[in-house]
Formats: structure tokens, C-alpha cells, sequence
């Protein structure tokens, strides 16, 4: 009998711990004007992802515009680990193509003690990935036709949050 049961929890561990799923990046519309640089967004879902660093993939958002109300995904690079916390927190939108976006990606500890000027920012190059990490669980939010964009998202500051309780929430 021990052994029954040592074979089943055995099945389930490995039945249940299935593999990661992807979206050619082709699945999604790419609209370029689909949100604008520094754009308030409400945030109602996210891919779920094993990692921070994206190594080869994109996290999937589908977003509203809070100043059209257009619904749009959002492909970022940058893995944001939202948890409960963040239900109902305000985001904003930054573009691959500007320098906001562009800067997130940079690997901070290695230009702790640079000054970047314009010049360096504006040359960054973004990465670029051909899939998209999905959570099949959520396909009826996630399959879409919703116009496309390349970008980051970010919490926007609370009113009288200091900067270390801001920073602390989102890393």
C-alpha cells in the first residue's frame, strides 16, 4: 500500500509540473500608437513567468488605457513579478522606442557609478525576443486581437509613499 501511494504523489508531483508555454511573437497585432510614451494604465493581467531576467522571452500585460480606455497588450522584456499587493495599483507605460524604456533594461550594479548622458541612452538597443511566455489557464484573457506594443510597465508612486517604501514594494 505504501508503495501505491509513494508511485501516485511520485505521478503527481511530475504530472503537475508541466513545462512552460509560448506564443510565437507573431500571434500578437503590432500597433506602434497602440499606447504613448509615459501613458496611465490599469492593469488586468499578467503572464506568469519563471524568471526575472527574460532571458529569451517576452511577459505578457493586457492593459487599459486610462486615457483612451482602448485595451491593448503590452510585451515587455523585463519580468515585473506582480503579487496581491499590486491588485488595484496604478501603472505606467514606457516604450521600448524611448529612453525610459530603453534604460530599464540596463544592468544597474554595472553603471552604478556612470553618468549616462542622452547620447548613451538614445543608442541603446532593446532586446528583442520571438516568444512569448503564456499561462494557457488564462487564454480567454490572454488570445486576443487587441493592437500590440513593445514596452515596460511600472507602479506609479502613492501620495506621502517615501522612496524606500517604493522602492522595497517593487523589487
Amino acid at each position: 500500500m505504501k508503495n501505491e501511494y509513494l508511485i501516485i504523489l511520485v505521478f503527481l508531483f511530475f504530472g503537475c509540473n508541466s513545462k512552460n508555454e509560448f506564443w510565437d511573437v507573431n500571434h500578437f497585432e503590432f500597433n506602434d500608437k497602440a499606447l504613448k510614451d509615459g501613458e496611465n494604465i490599469s492593469l488586468l493581467y499578467a503572464s506568469r513567468a519563471p524568471d526575472y531576467k527574460n532571458e529569451d522571452y517576452y511577459v505578457h500585460y493586457v492593459v487599459i488605457s486610462d486615457l483612451s480606455g482602448d485595451t491593448v497588450n503590452v510585451l515587455s522584456n523585463i519580468n515585473y513579478h506582480l503579487t496581491d499587493r499590486d491588485d488595484g495599483l496604478d501603472f505606467v507605460f514606457h516604450s521600448d522606442n524611448k529612453r525610459t524604456g530603453k534604460s530599464l533594461e540596463l544592468d544597474h550594479e554595472k553603471y552604478q557609478n556612470t553618468t549616462l548622458d542622452t547620447n548613451f541612452l538614445n543608442n541603446l538597443e532593446t532586446k528583442i525576443c520571438n516568444k512569448v511566455i503564456r499561462d494557457s489557464h488564462f487564454d480567454h484573457i490572454a488570445d486576443n486581437k487587441y493592437p500590440t506594443i513593445k514596452g515596460k510597465i511600472m507602479k506609479i508612486m502613492k501620495v506621502g509613499e517615501t522612496v524606500e517604501d517604493f522602492l522595497n514594494s517593487t523589487f
